[in-house]
């Protein structure tokens, strides 16, 4: 990607527009935290009843039915949320009247603005592999586990340096996530968590730690996550037979946390499982079907694992335990030899394809793919 792709999208969206923002959650404190000082909000619009009034920066909140009046050529909403929310709001805006060159990402507000106003790399997420051991062994698994003949515990020295390298490489981080198998199980996560906190606390928002419910919280380790301040996101099972331990456990020590409940293998509805495929499937997909998917599907996350950047979950998942080979140029990014425009061009999902080789073999997330 050359600086006239970022030239376009700034002529396109850029500070000088008076943005509606759809979203009032969590993803929305980078937002405000990174471009808040650049970005213009006319007003936020927000489902959610409890959320409606006035925000701490006295910006009002409203809800989406608001938007039935505003000019549906001229009108430009930022949405927050990513994944199948995002599916959800697009939706909605096209039941309102409004195409797709009314709205943008906030994804890529956070990237664009901070590096042509600021001349800053900020990225909004990047999970880091520690474990590929899990206390479940679930079908459909988005990191495809199950398949893997040995799971075990990344090695601290890789763990440590691809923090390093990271924080080297970007100057701010909206979100810190682990990925892959069950991260209570590894031991050294606390050590993990307090490396991150001690080293590089001013260059993220917020650590989170993902869980299936089925694994206690130690003491040791409880205490690390209440210095960081982190947040737990527990994904609730069928076979989470811990998880009420762990909420009060949680309640108890004030901690952060989120539920995602009612999963059901095989259907794509909020809150529920998604199904991806199957990786040793390749679908024999034409060029313009692979570019629609990779433009449309909603699941938003990069991934780190010894010095190399992986474009989403189950691209990662079916490399780590052999059924793909994610090392052409448009699907993966060695961040050690990365400048800063393969940074941005990474994270922005632009490559000169249009597309992943691994989405032949995806089924992608949400209703629009």
């Amino acid at each position: 990607m050359k600086n006239t792709y970022i030239h376009t999208y700034i002529h396109t969206y850029n500070k000088d527009i008076d943005y509606i923002v759809w979203g009032y959650g969590n993803a929305y404190e980078l937002f405000a935290k990174s471009v808040g000082d650049i970005c213009s909000i006319r007003y936020i619009v927000d489902s959610d009843v409890a959320k409606q009034g006035k925000t701490t920066d006295r910006i009002e909140v409203k809800p989406p039915h608001i938007l039935e009046g505003e000019d549906k050529y001229n009108t430009k909403i930022i949405i927050i949320p990513t994944g199948d929310i995002a599916d959800q709001i697009i939706a909605e805006l096209k039941i309102m009247g409004f195409d797709e060159s009314c709205y943008c990402f906030a994804n890529d507000i956070i990237i664009v603005f901070n590096y042509w106003y600021k001349r800053k790399i900020v990225i909004p997420i990047a999970s880091i592999c520690i474990t590929t051991k899990c206390s479940l062994n679930c079908h459909g698994c988005v990191e495809y586990i199950p398949y893997l003949k040995e799971q075990h515990h990344i090695e601290m020295e890789v763990i440590k340096r691809d923090i390093d390298l990271l924080f080297n490489k970007v100057d701010f981080c909206g979100e810190i996530a682990f990925s892959a198998g069950e991260n209570l199980l590894n031991e050294e996560l606390g050590e993990i968590i307090d490396y991150i906190y001690s080293n590089y606390s001013d260059k993220y928002l917020r650590i989170s730690v993902n869980t299936n419910g089925t694994v206690l919280i130690k003491p040791d380790l409880l205490e690390s996550i209440k210095k960081a301040d982190c947040q737990i996101r527990i994904s609730k099972y069928s076979a989470s037979s811990k998880i009420e331990q762990i909420i009060l456990l949680l309640k108890e020590n004030h901690i952060n946390y989120l539920v995602n409940d009612n999963f059901t293998f095989g259907t794509k509805i909020r809150g529920e499982w998604f199904d991806f495929g199957d990786p040793l499937v390749s679908h024999n997909k034409s060029i313009e079907e692979k570019k629609y998917l990779f433009k449309n599907c909603q699941f938003y996350c990069r991934i780190l694992h010894n010095g190399t950047v992986y474009y989403c979950c189950p691209q990662f998942g079916a490399t780590i335990v052999g059924l793909y080979s994610a090392n052409r140029e448009n699907e993966i990014l060695n961040l050690n030899k990365a400048n800063e425009m393969d940074i941005i061009k990474f994270f922005l999902s632009y490559n000169e394809y249009g597309y992943i080789n691994f989405c032949d073999r995806c089924d992608g997330m949400g209703t629009s793919v």
